[in-house]
């Protein structure tokens, strides 16, 4: 995310946030936290584990190798 991006979706939350106090909108409200919440949080994860899944069978692997290589 660019920070141009970044002060948009900043400026949105503040807005959201405003209005959903202005009105009194459980709904506004709702909406601003989840804009707020980081979308690929779970995606983010997904990757972080499987590097490092990959990572514990490039170990295991090269540990094989080297045992065959003997």
């Amino acid at each position: 995310m660019t920070t141009q991006q970044a002060a948009q979706k900043e400026k949105v939350i503040k807005i959201l946030v405003q209005s959903g106090d202005k009105l009194k909108s459980a709904v506004l409200a709702s909406l601003a936290m989840r804009v707020a919440a980081d979308p690929f949080l779970k995606v983010k994860k997904l990757i972080h584990d499987l590097i490092e899944r990959l990572v514990t069978e490039a170990a295991e692997e090269a540990t094989k190798k080297g045992w065959c290589d003997s």
